[in-house]
């Protein structure tokens, strides 16, 4: 309605400028010089009266949506969407610490482990080099020191199947 209104007015206030410029092509500047105030008056009053519309109409706008936003249902809808963030929230940070708790067990798994690989080693290296020394009179000198380097070159790179393997030998030399 209020559109119309100011279409209304606007085209009224173009008709009125059309006038004033026939009216000056008959030397009645007077006259044109009154309709063309009232013209621009006429124009001004349509741009102020579609300016308050918008005003209006943007205001009204915002108050609805300020209403529905500070409404009961909206204000349940965002508690209900903070908790269930909080929730998700939450099931991520178990599944997090869950996963590191799983990290730091295979961790310590492993330190244990290589720990006890190592106390392995070192016994299987004490038997060894006991046996090897038992074994000394009885070995030429380049089959003692070839026993001997494998024996430090498997305690070394902690291989206990290579210590095995060499235990075993060593056993089948002292029984010939």
């Amino acid at each position: 309605m209020l559109i119309k209104l100011v279409l209304v007015l606007f085209f009224g206030a173009l008709l009125l400028l059309a006038s004033a410029d026939v009216l000056l092509n008959f030397a009645r500047s007077s006259v044109a010089e009154n309709i063309t105030r009232s013209a621009l008056m006429l124009l001004l009053s349509a741009f102020a009266l579609l300016m308050l519309t918008a005003i209006i109409k943007s205001s009204h706008y915002l108050i609805g949506q300020v209403r529905h936003f500070f409404s009961a249902s909206q204000r349940l809808q965002r508690r209900l969407f903070f908790f269930a963030n909080k929730q998700a929230q939450f099931a991520e940070l178990v599944t997090q610490q869950r996963q590191q708790l799983y990290f730091f067990k295979q961790q310590q798994q492993r330190q244990l482990l290589n720990k006890n690989n190592r106390q392995q080693v070192e016994a299987l290296s004490k038997t060894i080099q006991h046996q090897l020394i038992m074994l000394k009179p009885s070995l030429s000198a380049a089959a003692f020191k070839r026993l001997q380097t494998q024996h430090k070159r498997y305690r070394r790179q902690l291989n206990s199947e290579g210590l095995i393997d060499l235990l075993h030998t060593i056993e089948s030399l002292t029984k010939c």
